[in-house]
């Protein structure tokens, strides 16, 4: 009982600290993204095009906008990128409502004539052109020229030639390639006793119940998942402001850097979040099935009810080990 209280209050605890990361991390991202807009627009007002551009579209990728997305189509017209706009013009028609959509589709109607147009089709993947990843499942490319594109799925690519006509359209259509079969496990035969040899002895069956030794394994590694989750959650809290003070400064390359690197340690928070929380459900399920009660051999193997584990503090960091008597 003792140990499945601990159990249910570190994972209350880590649940409550997720909890205010991600408000956290939803308010500055908000900001960040209303900062990069305020750039862009400084920027579309100096004309500088392809600048202004590119902080639209970064504001849109941290909090999405249709505001952002249709500024970002105009400033890549402005900078004669016609196949960028005319392709963020089409997402704004189609995932957007409102003003902002019609405004993308007036837009969209005098690009689309000038380039060939390619609608991907596939579950989940990413799509590149010409080595450059695009924003939206459907992109414009340059007409009558030969473009690469590579659709990226969890188990391989699918690389696909595509030479599209302006005004034209086409269609492609992948599924996902086949995950490698994982490798055929060695089976050793067992070893043949010589004849008139004693055959060994059958193994010892042991009693219900889990040795505690696996539930102490499973409250070390929640503890430490726990640890690394509040350290990735700092860790992107700085990049964040790092990135802040980037854009103030106007360090338009380090800024995107940064906001790349915060992008990366926002995922890798995410999956922590997965694993801390995976492995507080498997220690309370350990804690319920665990034999508590163990044996004579169980204790001198240090898998008794002596094995307790120890949270300690110390100058640099801490410790958690497990103590028991043998």
């Amino acid at each position: 009982m003792v140990f499945q209280r601990f159990s249910c209050a570190l994972i209350a605890s880590v649940v409550l600290l997720l909890s205010h990361c991600a408000f956290s991390q939803d308010t500055q991202q908000r900001q960040a993204a209303a900062n990069a807009y305020d750039r862009g627009s400084a920027a579309f007002l100096a004309e500088d095009y392809e600048t202004a551009a590119r902080w639209f579209e970064t504001a849109h990728n941290l909090a999405p906008a249709p505001s952002a997305l249709l500024q970002a189509a105009r400033a890549h017209q402005a900078a004669g990128n016609g196949t960028r706009a005319a392709t963020l013009a089409l997402q704004l028609t189609q995932e957007f409502g409102g003003a902002a959509a019609h405004a993308g589709g007036t837009l969209l109607g005098e690009l689309e004539p000038q380039f060939g147009r390619v609608d991907v089709e596939c579950d989940g993947c990413a799509v590149q052109v010409d080595g450059e990843l695009a924003p939206y499942t459907s992109v414009f490319v340059t007409p009558d020229a030969a473009h690469e594109i590579v659709l990226g799925f969890s188990t391989g690519d699918v690389e696909r030639s595509a030479t599209v006509g302006a005004g034209q359209r086409i269609r492609i259509e992948a599924e996902a390639p086949a995950a490698p079969e994982p490798a055929a496990a060695t089976v050793t035969p067992a070893p043949r006793t010589a004849e008139g040899a004693e055959p060994p002895p059958p193994e010892r069956v042991e009693r219900g119940g889990l040795p505690p030794a696996l539930f102490a394994i499973a409250l070390i590694g929640t503890v430490g998942a726990g640890a690394t989750l509040v350290w990735s959650g700092l860790n992107v809290r700085s990049e964040n402001d790092d990135y802040e003070r980037a854009v103030e400064e106007g360090r338009f390359e380090d800024a995107q850097r940064l906001l790349d690197d915060g992008q990366s340690g926002e995922t890798r928070t995410n999956a922590l979040i997965g694993v801390t929380a995976g492995l507080g459900v498997l220690t309370i399920v350990f804690a319920a099935v665990t034999d508590w009660g163990g044996d004579d051999d169980d204790d001198r193997a240090g898998l008794g009810p002596g094995l307790i584990p120890s949270v300690g503090a110390q100058s640099g960091g801490g410790s958690l080990g497990l103590a028991g008597s043998f």
